[in-house]
């Protein structure tokens, strides 16, 4: 990292190469005295995870619709984001002209695992028992400890 440069972000994903992130460190706290470091583990969530929950969100829109409910899968994950994730400000300016539902396709693959937890357990308290298949990355989650 050169003298002026103030923001540097990186995806390490080997030894070698955090070495060289170190480096970079070193010569910066030297430079300016200080460096603010933010670290996020993983990535978006995962291909099986978006996989499973929109079984899931299958499974919700059926069983619900068995008993008069008009819905489906869009609107089980509509009810699901309302239920979990609550809103997000549309600002242009300093106007704020609309709250939208705040979407999945940002979440990271813990925060993901931590929203399909809450949705399994609504779920499950209104009736509803979603697969969990074994070699899903939910389960497998779950059995390396992360909840």
């Amino acid at each position: 990292m050169d003298k002026c440069m103030q923001k540097a972000t990186f995806t390490c994903s080997s030894e070698e190469y955090l070495q060289s992130i170190f480096r970079q460190c070193r010569q910066a706290i030297k430079d300016h005295g200080f460096i603010k470091i933010e670290l996020n583990a993983g990535s978006n969530r995962s291909l099986s995870q978006n996989a499973l929950y929109w079984m899931w969100m299958g499974e919700m829109a059926t069983h619900f619709a068995t008993r008069g409910a008009e819905i489906d899968k869009d609107k089980a994950h509509d009810l699901m984001r309302h239920q979990h994730l609550g809103y997000e400000d549309i600002v242009i300016n300093n106007t704020v002209i609309n709250s939208q539902l705040k979407s999945t396709a940002k979440l990271t693959k813990g925060e993901m695992h931590d929203y399909m937890e809450k949705v399994d357990a609504w779920a499950a308290d209104h009736g509803v028992l979603l697969p969990h298949p074994e070699d899903s990355e939910y389960m497998k989650c779950i059995d390396r400890g992360y909840v």
